[in-house]
């Protein structure tokens, strides 16, 4: 690890703590051991100053597992209300689309995808009672502004769910909720997100 200053009070730039950590490192020691520096010239910050004592790698590390633990349950929730979010939105574009447009190549492409995604949330797995709770760390994907990012990012805390899963002990009821996750990211994959315009 490159070194970080450790004195309280010092201010130390996004960049330094990014490759000193890791990019998640905002969201596991900001409030508590850093706090963004305003600037006016910056809408996202770019300075942090340190309140707190900057933690070794290893305890930094120890420090992101446990902020990004969570449960089976948690996690297959999590990805399914995105992929429902999503499709509220195309539906809701959809139907706020002129009827000209609607019938048109945009309008159908977002009556589709909508559909898609409203039908993979009518089929939402449930989690059996066997692994519901089983914790695992998932690190999330960071820059998910699009929504074929955030499909991609739903997608992948499923896959992720899917491959503890298969360290389990073989059961009939975490091989049809593996199969159920693995069919919403067949599905899932299949969503056309059209342009804007």
């Amino acid at each position: 690890m490159s070194k970080t200053p450790k004195n309280k009070n010092t201010v130390i730039s996004k960049r330094k703590l990014v490759s000193s950590y890791d990019p998640y490192v905002l969201a596991v020691l900001e409030e508590d051991i850093i706090i963004p520096v305003e600037d006016e010239k910056h809408v996202v910050p770019v300075k942090y100053e340190v309140i707190g004592t900057l933690p070794s790698k290893e305890r930094y590390l120890e420090m992101r597992n446990e902020k990004f633990r969570s449960t089976v349950e948690d996690l297959v929730s999590s990805a399914m209300d995105e992929l429902q979010e999503l499709g509220q939105e195309l539906r809701d574009w959809y139907e706020n689309l002129p009827e000209a447009f609607q019938d048109g190549e945009k309008g159908s492409t977002l009556d589709e995808s909508a559909s898609m995604l409203e039908e993979i949330d009518s089929e939402r797995p449930e989690a059996p009672v066997a692994v519901a709770k089983l914790e695992m760390v998932f690190l999330p994907t960071i820059n998910t502004t699009s929504r074929s990012a955030r499909r991609d990012a739903a997608c992948a805390i499923l896959e992720a769910v899917s491959d503890k899963l298969a360290e389990q002990e073989k059961m009939p009821a975490i091989e049809e909720f593996t199969q159920q996750i693995q069919e919403a990211i067949s599905q899932a994959e299949n969503v056309e997100f059209p342009g804007m315009y």
